[in-house]
């Protein structure tokens, strides 16, 4: 296990914000530095970063920014952290995939988010992020990891999906989340008091821990997203879909929950409702090269969901929003020579 590589203060996140700026401030092409999220534990948690870029931008700028191009200490605060990346006219679009919280690292005020549905934006997060980081977590535990900053950034990352899961569904109990949440901000606060074999012991039984709760809330967020209402039963006769991803993630849309998580390669497959298909062909519809991808990603070739039409209004307009902002970014990314800072689906920039 890598140890951290350095004990931060708060005034050297602060400082590395500012450093950032003056790296930015030399170039014309880059409008602005954002924050996300928060600092809530110097020395453990990352600087996260979005750098906002002019339209025009190009491969000289995708230089500029990327990491290892940073000063010392912005690499240092943002630890594990992508530099994420968007254009101008589509930087909003970070608010339809994400409940942030941003601000503007050269005045430190709030970036103001635009008005947006906020349900529609939980439900869509709960089934985007969701079932992602539960793969996250119980592939962590069968690989073992090595920098233990990376593993405590995506416990508290399965956190926010469980208190967005919470937030949507008021009447589940997420029975037990309260202590594993107790518990890891406990451990991110004694984290840099603790000897290297207590921080062994003490994030591999929370890891073990909130895997064990994460396959248990499969069932539960089956059991509401068939509930809901937001889409409809998936009536025709087809077998599973596949949705395999560059790095090896299975989703597997299925019509009944196995009784176990089933495994590919020795990697767990997520099952997810079978009625999300309405939501993914929303993804796959557009014709643009991001689309076209994750088209590509789906076991076997889903031709058949690019016509369906059962799936319409206020909501599927708001996905097909979250996949307009997507798909620009992707293909200002790859015109403008940048193969890092796609805000979702980065798998798929290089592959």
């Amino acid at each position: 296990m890598e140890a951290v590589a350095a004990t931060l203060s708060r005034e050297d996140y602060e400082s590395a914000k500012r450093l950032l700026v003056e790296h930015a401030a030399r170039r014309n092409d880059i409008a602005a530095c954002w924050q996300y999220g928060e600092v809530s534990q110097p020395g453990v948690s990352d600087l996260d970063v979005i750098v906002v870029v002019k339209d025009t931008a190009g491969p000289e700028a995708a230089a500029h920014l990327r990491k290892d191009a940073l000063p010392e200490l912005v690499r240092t605060a943002m630890a594990h952290a992508n530099v994420i990346v968007v254009p101008e006219s589509h930087a909003q679009g970070v608010f339809y995939w994400d409940d942030l919280c941003v601000s503007d690292m050269a005045t430190g005020r709030n970036v103001a988010p635009p008005t947006l549905d906020p349900r529609a934006r939980q439900l869509a997060m709960l089934v985007d992020w969701t079932f992602e980081r539960t793969y996250r977590i119980l592939r962590m535990r069968q690989t073992g990891f090595r920098n233990p900053q990376l593993a405590l950034g995506m416990l508290k990352s399965y956190g926010y999906c469980v208190e967005n899961f919470k937030a949507l569904a008021p009447d589940w109990d997420g029975a037990g989340y309260s202590l594993l949440r107790a518990d890891l901000f406990d451990l991110r606060c004694t984290w840099l008091s603790l000897d290297a074999p207590e921080q062994q012991r003490r994030i591999e039984s929370l890891i073990d821990r909130t895997c064990a709760y994460a396959q248990g809330a499969v069932g539960d967020l089956h059991a509401f997203i068939d509930s809901c209402g937001a889409y409809p039963r998936w009536e025709r006769p087809d077998g599973d879909f596949d949705f395999v991803f560059p790095d090896g993630m299975v989703l597997r849309f299925v019509d009944r929950l196995p009784a176990e998580l089933p495994q590919v390669d020795g990697r767990p497959v997520i099952p997810l409702p079978k009625r999300l298909l309405y939501h993914f062909a929303v993804y796959l519809r557009p014709e643009a090269p991001l689309s076209h991808r994750l088209r590509s990603s789906f076991r076997p070739p889903p031709d058949g969901l690019l016509g369906d039409q059962g799936f319409s209004g206020a909501y599927a307009e708001f996905l097909t929003q979250r996949m307009v902002h997507c798909n620009y970014w992707f293909d200002f990314l790859k015109r403008a020579g940048f193969n890092y800072g796609l805000f979702k689906y980065g798998w798929y920039l290089n592959a």
